[in-house]
């Protein structure tokens, strides 16, 4: 009996091992490319057409244009509260007469559609002041 119970041992400490060597190499390789957002800020000059200090007819316009193009999937306000489903859960396409309710807002999120990024921008007084490019590199589910 002492022998099967020390085999037993054996067999639960070397899967002990095995697990716990294969939870450390798990979390090694998720928290590889950490942090997984990483952020540009623009305080001055351009990007992608966007200029700062330039107003809001101007962001909305050149916002028009890039979803024309196919580069934005939806635009999101951020500081005001969805009025559609589609604008709840995934934001929604720009339409040239949102532009009354979209000029309300101060913080407007782009949604780029070539990668797994976003624009964030940042008005005050009514002129773009800062803008924010997000790309996520993390794992999806």
């Amino acid at each position: 009996m002492p022998r099967i119970l020390k085999r037993v041992a054996i067999i639960i400490g070397i899967s002990l091992i095995a697990l716990i060597t294969f939870l450390f190499y798990s979390l090694s390789v998720t928290f590889a490319n950490w942090p997984w957002t990483r952020s540009e800020e623009f305080l001055s000059g351009s990007y992608r057409g966007f200029a700062i200090s330039s107003d809001k007819r101007k962001s909305f316009d050149r916002s028009i244009e890039l979803q024309r193009g196919g580069a934005i999937r939806a635009l999101t306000l951020l500081d005001a509260k969805p009025t559609t489903f589609a604008e709840m859960y995934r934001g929604a396409p720009i339409r040239e007469s949102d532009f009354p309710r979209v000029s309300e807002s101060d913080r407007w999120r782009l949604g780029l559609s070539e990668c797994n990024c976003w624009l964030v921008l940042e008005f005050a007084h009514g002129q773009l002041s800062k803008l924010t490019r997000y790309e996520y590199h993390g794992p999806t589910i």
